[in-house]
């Protein structure tokens, strides 16, 4: 391929890399605003929901004009294709920031929202979404297991620990159902996010090796 494609592609990692810690703060931010009850922090995280989406699908359709200027094969295809599938990856995340915002926003309780399980799974959710965005721009497939790693122990905490945990609040009191719900949607909101990252290895695994992983 000329060399403009690789200046192209380059520059499309460089966005990659700029806007996926960009999402991470805003899905931080969202976490730290549940926590501690401060509504100017999710309002926060939902003002800047608009710019990032905006940035977001401008870098996909960037990618996409590429393709088809340059109509790449082999590596160079999958590695298009892979960062349209990581823009869309970080939108999803996006999304989720959001709606932690919105279930304080919502809320109709006052309780102390500084859930340590909460705390636990945002901190790892954080560094899963890193450390997939670091394995795509250095194509790392040996970071993959790591990946895998930090995903099942987010999911032993929220399907098990957690679950235990607003077991015991109901148990202790019947009235705490609707807190408990609430705990449960920011806690799906982080899992969901940490589930994107962890089914991204596939994509990463496949634009290195051209296989699918199995």
């Amino acid at each position: 391929m000329p060399k403009k494609f690789k200046d192209i592609i380059n520059d499309i990692d460089k966005k990659v890399e700029f806007l996926g810690n960009v999402v991470v703060k805003n899905l931080n931010l969202s976490v730290e605003g549940y926590c501690s009850s401060k509504e100017e922090l999710c309002n926060l995280v939902i003002s800047k929901n608009d710019e990032i989406i905006k940035n977001l699908e401008s870098l996909e359709m960037y990618a996409v004009k590429a393709l088809c200027l340059y109509r790449p094969v082999s590596k160079d295809l999958r590695k298009l294709l892979t960062i349209i599938k990581l823009c869309s990856m970080l939108e999803k995340i996006e999304e989720c920031a959001v709606k932690i915002s919105l279930v304080l926003l919502n809320s109709k309780f006052n309780f102390d929202r500084n859930d340590k399980y909460i705390r636990k799974m945002s901190s790892l959710t954080n560094d899963i979404i890193l450390l997939t965005i670091s394995s795509y721009i250095n194509e790392d497939i040996d970071k993959i297991n790591e990946i895998y790693i930090i995903h099942k122990n987010i999911e032993k905490i929220f399907y098990e620990e957690f679950q235990r945990y607003l077991a015991r609040k109901i148990f202790e009191d019947v009235f705490n159902v609707a807190i408990v719900n609430e705990l449960t949607n920011v806690g799906k909101y982080l899992e969901r996010c940490e589930n994107s990252a962890n089914d991204f290895r596939k994509e990463i695994y496949f634009l290195v090796t051209g296989k699918k992983m199995t």
